[in-house]
């Protein structure tokens, strides 16, 4: 899909959003990795020191 716009659409902006897709999709996902580490991190200090 998105490289079917690349070729209908060959602005610059289109373009530079296809090659950095890939980056964006990944650092999501290991922030949301992080996210869940932390979160149970947090959780299981506190039922420690409940």
């Amino acid at each position: 899909m998105i490289i079917r716009l690349c070729v209908v659409n060959s602005s610059l902006r289109l373009t530079s959003w296809h090659i950095l897709s890939p980056f964006i999709s990944a650092f999501g996902f290991i922030w949301c990795i992080l996210l869940f580490f932390i979160n149970d991190f947090i959780s299981w200090r506190e039922n420690r020191y409940a």
